[in-house]
């Protein structure tokens, strides 16, 4: 629903009214909106880190450019036997044959029994790019604690992005109140819808950046956006959508993270969403929606929360952007969070002046998590 004027008559405009309007409005600021549903929580530094543990890999490939290993080589080049710890299991996907990791020699080499359970030793197990695929160990009886799989954490970080749009009146213009409603409360409800409106295009296309500096000399911080974090999983089909590859898509944008992601999409890929799933997509709105309307997209990986997206216009039309909900949330620093502040003019000044102000970053999880669409032309 739009913004409306009685929400800002009263006085005290505080963060949480600010989130109640904004929920409310969910449909002018999608992302920020479905943000704000999520949960605010505080930043102690305008640079906020937080780290992330990826998938643990259980997969690698032989390394054996003169291609020469037969069913009974047993010392095998891989890429990275990192993956294997002494004690595995594995199976080579060309053959179904099953492997007993006894030892790992180097960062590229691995030594294994070949053909057990039953299974067949065969010379594509082993030919050059072979995959081959990490089950799960089979300690000995008795045994030592096996090695360690820890992986290093992932570390990212963002700059908090300070926001302010100003509402101005003389002391004349706020004591006169026009035929359909309070002046100062109407400017308040366009300053906030602009800058709503702005959020929402630094979430889209902002930039992380810590070494600018404003006209007067201060310290500017800008905080990245989606288009800036999410880089390793990027789908393109270089045309029109068609079933097969969003489908095809899906299996990739759901190959980690949650079952459920938010498609904040430009309105051609809309269109053609709705026109290739007419009879799949459903539509919802209110509480279950964070405030707006989406059309809940079933595949058979996952479910895609579809939302028009307006800051995906223009160029980026056939653009999207795919969000874990699970991963992302709004960290504000202490007592910064959007809000207005009201009467900031000096007491010499024959005028009123209002201030929407907030200080925060948006945190954005692990970002193979996450994916983005472009490409997408009628």
């Amino acid at each position: 629903m739009p913004l409306k004027v009685e929400n800002f008559l009263d006085d005290m405009i505080d963060a949480s009214v600010t989130r109640e309007i904004t929920y409310a409005a969910a449909d002018e600021t999608v992302k920020y909106a479905a943000l704000q549903a999520l949960g605010v929580q505080e930043t102690g530094n305008v640079e906020h880190v937080w780290f992330h543990d990826g998938a643990e890999d259980y997969l690698t490939a032989i390394n054996n450019a003169p291609d020469d290993y037969n069913a009974s080589t047993t010392t095998l080049t891989v890429d990275d036997s990192s993956v294997f710890k002494p004690g595995d299991i594995l199976i080579a996907d060309a053959t179904g044959e099953r492997m007993y990791v006894s030892a790992v020699p180097s960062g590229t080499s691995i030594t294994v029994v070949r053909g057990i359970g039953g299974s067949t030793a065969a010379t594509g197990s082993v030919a050059d790019n072979a995959v081959l695929r990490a089950l799960g160990i089979a300690a000995g009886e008795g045994s030592d604690k096996p090695a360690n799989r820890n992986s290093v954490p992932t570390r990212h970080t963002n700059f908090t992005q300070i926001f302010k749009r100003v509402v101005e009146m003389t002391g004349t213009a706020n004591a006169v109140r026009t035929n359909t409603a309070e002046e100062r409360a109407r400017k308040r409800m366009l300053a906030f819808r602009d800058l709503l409106r702005e959020i929402e295009r630094v979430l889209t296309f902002g930039v992380k950046a810590d070494n600018l500096t404003d006209a007067d000399g201060n310290r500017v911080r800008a905080m990245a956006g989606l288009y800036s974090f999410i880089t390793s999983n990027v789908g393109n089909p270089a045309g029109a959508l068609t079933k097969a590859w969003v489908r095809s898509w899906a299996r990739d944008v759901f190959a980690t993270g949650s079952t459920t992601k938010l498609l904040f999409a430009g309105g051609l890929v809309v269109e053609q969403l709705e026109g290739l799933f007419e009879e799949q997509i459903r539509y919802v709105s209110g509480s279950v929606a964070y405030g707006m309307r989406l059309g809940r997209l079933e595949t058979t990986h996952g479910e895609f929360q579809v939302v028009t997206d307006r800051s995906l216009n223009g160029a980026h039309n056939g653009n999207a952007i795919v969000v874990d909900p699970m991963e992302v949330n709004v960290r504000a620093l202490p007592g910064r969070e959007l809000a207005l502040r009201q009467n900031v003019q000096s007491n010499s000044e024959d005028r009123v002046c209002d201030q929407w102000l907030g200080e925060f970053t948006v945190e954005y999880g692990a970002e193979p998590n996450h994916a983005r669409l472009e490409g997408v032309t009628s």
